[in-house]
């Protein structure tokens, strides 16, 4: 099973509706829905998922301002249907951990592109499960690097729930346990460190292991 696998929280038992989402960035290939995709069907395909009293939230932004704004629908929903966020998964450029004043990238707009370490931690918190987790799928999410912090780090310290971070750069793959080049046409696709290109190009292309940020 696609990421959910990571911390084993799909057949664990529940009293009330489970929230899951996803926020992805607009790109023209649209490589990151795609991504985003494989994952919402990996999560409703799930024997435990029920349309019924569970909800998927899905969000393309493009800007800091959408990613913003796209967060605060997320808590909304969950208000409103009385649901528990279970899981999250945010499919986005970051910046590289030596720079100091990096974090989440996106298109200029208005102040900047970037959602910063202070922008991470004023986020509203969600109302997550006490078993929900979160996944940033973004290159080097979760090296802390020269800068002393990762978005991984701030966005577990801030919402208070397990978050899992890359410790390389990423790729869109065919594979999840391995790199394979995507194509055009391929329908399932996943975004992940592989142990290659920037992480070793003579790497063996296997899934490199998440840093894994629990509770900051």
């Amino acid at each position: 099973m696609y990421v959910i696998d990571e911390l084993s929280r799909a057949c664990y038992p529940r009293s009330s509706g489970r929230l899951f989402f996803s926020i992805f960035y607009k790109t023209q290939d649209d490589a990151f829905r795609v991504a985003a995709q494989t994952w919402r069907l990996s999560v409703i395909s799930q024997e435990e998922f029920s349309p019924a009293v569970d909800g998927f939230l899905e969000k393309e932004v493009r800007t800091e301002g959408e990613f913003v704004n796209a967060w605060n629908s997320i808590r909304t929903m969950a208000q409103r249907r009385r649901l528990a966020v279970w899981a999250g998964h945010l499919l986005t450029h970051a910046s590289k951990p030596d720079d100091s004043s990096g974090g989440l990238e996106f298109r200029p707009h208005g102040d900047g592109r970037t959602l910063e370490r202070h922008e991470i931690t004023a986020l509203v918190k969600l109302p997550w499960d006490n078993r929900g987790f979160l996944v940033l799928a973004g290159c080097n999410t979760g090296n802390i690097g020269r800068r002393g912090w990762c978005p991984a780090q701030s966005f577990a310290e801030a919402q208070g729930v397990p978050t899992l971070g890359q410790t390389g750069y990423a790729y869109f793959s065919r594979k999840w346990l391995s790199y394979e080049e995507k194509t055009p046409s391929d329908t399932g696709i996943c975004l992940w460190a592989f142990e290659r290109g920037k992480n070793g190009a003579l790497g063996s292309k296997a899934r490199m292991a998440a840093r894994i940020f629990r509770n900051g």
